[in-house]
C-alpha cells in the first residue's frame, strides 16, 4: 500500500508539473522584438502590484528591483502605479491596533520608492486593502500615504467611487477602476456608495466605462485595475504540482485530497477573488465586451492580483499582469499567454509619440536582475 501511494504521488507530480511553475515561459511562435530606441517616448508607466508584504523594517526583492530601476530614470514624464494589495493581509487598521505598525511598515517600503521617484505616483486599491472594514480601511490607507508623501492627489479612484479617468495628454488616457468595489458583497457595506454622486449601481458603472471608452476612442487608453480580466495564474485556475500534493502547505503530502481541493476551487468559483467566480466573471466579461465593442483600438489593461508577471493577448484584449512586488506564485501560458514568470519583478509600458506601445518585464534569472520579455503591445 505504501509503495502504491508513492507511485501515485509521483504520477500526479509528473502530470501536474508541466501545468504551471515559477519558470519563465514564452510562447514559441512569438518573436519578442527589440525595443525601438530610435522612437520618441511620450509617456512611460511603471507597473507593480501586490507589494504590501515587506518584512518588518525591510523592503522586498521586487520593490528593491523597482526602486533601483526608477532611480535610473531622469525624466518626469513617467508614472509609477502601485496596482493594489498595498497592505497584507487586512489593510490599514486603526491607529491603536496592534497590527498598525506592520501595516505602516508595508506601506513605508512602497512610499520610500515613491519619495525618490521623479515622476508621478498613483496608488490604487486591491482586495486586501479593503479587508476587513471595507472603505474605512481604504480611507485610512489613503490618508497615510497622502501624509507621508505630502500629496493630495495620489490615490485613485476617489474612495467610495469605482472609476477615475485622467487626461494624461492629448493622445493618452488613464482609466483607473477599483475592481474590489464591484466584487465585494454590498450587503456587508450598506454605505458603500454614499460618497459617490455619479455611480450608485453596477450597471451605472458599466455605462460610465462605456462612455469613457467612446469619449477617448482616438487615444491610447491605459486601463488599470487590481483584478485582471485574463490570467493564467492561480486565480485563473492554474496550479503547480505542490498545490495538488500539499494543499495545506504542510509537510504531509495529500495528493488526492489536494487535487480535489484545487478542482473544487477551479470549478466552483467559491472565492470572489478567483476568475471562476460568477461575479468576477461577470465583471471581466462585461469590461472585455465593452472594450472590444468600442471604437478605441488602442486599449491596454494593467493589473496585479496574481503574484506573477504575465502578458496575455485574448483576441483584441491586451492584458499586463504585474503583481509580484512582494510575493511570487505560479503561472503558465495556456492558450492566450505570450509570457509568464512566477518570480518577483515589474512591468514597464512605453507609449510612443507615433501611437505605438511597447511593454517590457524585469525580474531575476539565476539571481541576477534581467530584462525578461519585450513585446510591441500596439
Amino acid at each position: 500500500m505504501i509503495k502504491n501511494n508513492i507511485v501515485l504521488t509521483l504520477l500526479i507530480s509528473l502530470f501536474f508539473f508541466g501545468c504551471s511553475s515559477l519558470a519563465t515561459r514564452y510562447r514559441s511562435d512569438i518573436d519578442q522584438g527589440t525595443f525601438p530606441a530610435d522612437k520618441k517616448v511620450e509617456k512611460t508607466f511603471f507597473l507593480i502590484g501586490d507589494a504590501g508584504d515587506a518584512e518588518l523594517g525591510a523592503s522586498t526583492i521586487g520593490l528593491e528591483l523597482f526602486h533601483n530601476y526608477l532611480n535610473t530614470q531622469k525624466t518626469d514624464s513617467t508614472f509609477a502605479i502601485f496596482l493594489g494589495d498595498n497592505i497584507y493581509p487586512t489593510g490599514m487598521p486603526e491607529k491603536d491596533s496592534k497590527f498598525r505598525p506592520l501595516a505602516e511598515n508595508h506601506l513605508d517600503a512602497q512610499i520610500n520608492v515613491a519619495k525618490s521617484f521623479k515622476g508621478s505616483t498613483i496608488f490604487i486599491p486591491g482586495n486586501h486593502d479593503w479587508y476587513n472594514q471595507g472603505l474605512k480601511n481604504v480611507e485610512r490607507e489613503k490618508k497615510y500615504i497622502e501624509g507621508a508623501l505630502d500629496h493630495k492627489n495620489i490615490w485613485k479612484p476617489k474612495v467610495g467611487c469605482p472609476i477615475s479617468s485622467i487626461d494624461i495628454s492629448k493622445r493618452i488616457q488613464l482609466i483607473i477602476v477599483d475592481s474590489q468595489w464591484y466584487l465585494t458583497r454590498w450587503d456587508d457595506h450598506p454605505t458603500i456608495n454614499d460618497d459617490c454622486d455619479q455611480i450608485k449601481t453596477r450597471e451605472q458603472f458599466f455605462l460610465e466605462i462605456e462612455g469613457e471608452l467612446k469619449k477617448n476612442q482616438d487615444k491610447t487608453i491605459v486601463f488599470a485595475l487590481h483584478h485582471p480580466l485574463f490570467t493564467n495564474g492561480v486565480h485563473g485556475g492554474q496550479y503547480a504540482a505542490t498545490k495538488h500534493l500539499y494543499p495545506s502547505q504542510s509537510s504531509l503530502p495529500l495528493p488526492v485530497l489536494g487535487s480535489l481541493a484545487t478542482q473544487i476551487r477551479t470549478s466552483g468559483g467559491v472565492s470572489s477573488q478567483d476568475k471562476q467566480n460568477k461575479r468576477y466573471q461577470e465583471m471581466s466579461d462585461r469590461i472585455a465586451t465593452l472594450a472590444r465593442a468600442s471604437a478605441a483600438p488602442r486599449i491596454i489593461f494593467a493589473s496585479g492580483h496574481e503574484h506573477t508577471l504575465q502578458y496575455i493577448v485574448n483576441e483584441s484584449i491586451r492584458q499586463i499582469v504585474s503583481g509580484s512586488g512582494s510575493k511570487q506564485s505560479y503561472a503558465t501560458l495556456s492558450n492566450d499567454g505570450l509570457f509568464s514568470y512566477g518570480g518577483m519583478g515589474f512591468a514597464r509600458l512605453d507609449i510612443m509619440k507615433d501611437g505605438s506601445s511597447w511593454v517590457r518585464y524585469f525580474g531575476f534569472e539565476n539571481g541576477k536582475e534581467k530584462l525578461l520579455f519585450t513585446h510591441e503591445a500596439i
